[in-house]
């Protein structure tokens, strides 16, 4: 089914990215426009990193959800230090000036402390794309007056789509070996992804994990490296699988090393140079990410919470629009991405 940019503002009912912040991260301040009914006086605060394009739709959404209600959206650009993350939430908590915050967390276990302070002051929170918590096969808040939790659907979940699609991909290949490509390391929603992943493929006896390779972060320039280092190692590797920055390192890497169309390429994220590469052939699939519409539903969350105090939603982005999240050749011109990846 078809996604739309900016008219998919699915009912509310989400690579991973990469974020944080610190007490002095640049900020910017956005005008919600003409006044909406009840919501002049609101302030919120929107923590993410806008170093990659999928952070950078999620905050597209999020501002043009804004316009016009005459909400107040200051954007406080993290970076990817946890603990420069928690310090700039806390900060943000003893200015005192806003009603709620949205964020996407790095580390969800240790910024809750400092949510639970957030919401001791009657701050509403958001998350996005991440939960708050150490459980991450769910999207129910797991913070005790945590406002809500949107995502386009868990890190767990996802893993295990991109395990059934390198199933689907090694079909007729015994021993199959497949390598999951991380972006960082001791990051809780990067194992949940990859624990999904052997979920997916442990009920296929001829697919075995080769290797699992952190690139040190999630941009192509690392994803080509750490490629180039695994199909070095690997001459038998079948597949790669991990985030759409890092797979598109890797078909970097498998294109100069005369490898691209034996190797089958699995992304995570949906984004246009996924879904051209998989039109083109020179990906095998991927699982989608909705990050425009992430940003969208977060913006109403946090501010129907500051309006009505209700607590503990879940917005399940992905099983609202109805859409199939995995993606192939079949069906890629079904698809419309929401970034560039």
């Amino acid at each position: 089914m078809l996604t739309k940019r900016a008219g998919s503002m699915v009912a509310a009912v989400v690579a991973l990215a990469v974020m944080a912040a610190g007490c002095g991260s640049d900020s910017e301040q956005v005008s919600g426009g003409a006044e909406g009914a009840g919501e002049a006086d609101i302030r919120v605060a929107f923590l993410s990193s806008v170093a990659n394009t999928f952070t950078q739709a999620v905050h597209e959404g999020f501002k043009d959800a804004a316009e016009g209600t005459g909400v107040e959206v200051k954007m406080f650009d993290t970076g990817t230090d946890p603990q420069k993350q928690y310090n700039t939430f806390t900060d943000i908590i003893s200015q005192k000036q806003f009603d709620g915050i949205a964020v996407l967390p790095i580390d969800a276990a240790s910024l809750v402390p400092a949510v639970e302070s957030a919401i001791d002051a009657d701050i509403k929170v958001v998350s996005f794309n991440n939960p708050l918590g150490t459980k991450f096969d769910t999207i129910e808040p797991q913070v005790e007056g945590q406002t809500a939790v949107v995502m386009d659907a868990t890190q767990f979940q996802r893993g295990v789509w991109m395990g059934e699609m390198a199933v689907d991909a090694c079909q007729g290949v015994d021993p199959c070996e497949v390598s999951w490509l991380s972006g960082l390391t001791g990051i809780a929603g990067e194992q949940a992804l990859v624990d999904g992943f052997k979920a997916g493929i442990e009920k296929a006896p001829n697919v075995k994990l080769a290797s699992v390779r952190a690139a040190g972060g999630y941009t192509p320039e690392l994803g080509r490296t750490a490629a180039q280092n695994m199909l070095q190692a690997n001459e038998n590797l079948k597949v790669i699988a991990g985030s759409d920055q890092l797979i598109h390192g890797a078909q970097l890497a498998a294109d100069n090393m005369d490898r691209l169309h034996s190797v089958a390429l699995i992304g995570l994220g949906g984004s246009e140079i996924a879904i051209k590469g998989i039109k083109e052939g020179t990906w095998y699939g991927g699982v989608v990410t909705l990050p425009y519409d992430i940003g969208v539903q977060a913006f109403k969350a946090l501010v129907e919470g500051v309006k009505s105090g209700e607590t503990g939603v879940a917005v399940d982005v992905t099983k609202a629009t109805g859409i199939d999240p995995k993606i192939t050749r079949e069906n890629a011109d079904d698809f419309k991405p929401q970034w560039k990846g």
